[in-house]
């Protein structure tokens, strides 16, 4: 586990993610393992809400642990091709969308686009 936290990190632009990412306002993480781009975000703005969501119970679990006394991050176990919506200014997917089929792929973009509100932000990497 701690190797693959290590790999992850360096791997996967977080940074980079995050310039696209408001400084404030209400973010989902779809298909956030777990946590390290929700934790991320949440940590460099206290201006975020961010939501991690993810469909194993296992890597939310972990998840959780990380959040200690911080505010304004949570994670939630759901049915990743069909998180819940409730005022997502940002939806950020990365590194998930091939964990699922190509059909399930369409209809959870389909999903998502029928959600962002007005000038809302869609940012996937993948």
């Amino acid at each position: 586990m701690k190797l693959y936290v290590y790999l992850r990190w360096q791997l996967c632009p977080f940074e980079k993610i995050s310039e696209f990412v408001p400084r404030e306002g209400k973010v989902i993480d779809i298909g956030s393992g777990y946590g390290l781009l929700a934790n991320y975000l949440a940590l460099t703005s206290e201006e975020r809400e961010v939501v991690g969501v993810d469909a194993s119970v296992k890597r939310i679990t972990i998840a959780l642990r990380t959040i200690g006394a911080s505010r304004g991050i949570q994670f939630l176990v759901q049915d990743v091709r069909r998180p819940t919506f409730i005022n997502f200014s940002t939806i950020v997917t990365s590194d998930f969308l091939h964990h699922i089929p190509f059909t399930d792929q369409e209809d959870l973009l389909a999903y998502i686009f029928k959600r962002l509100p007005n000038r809302g932000r869609l940012i996937i990497l993948e």
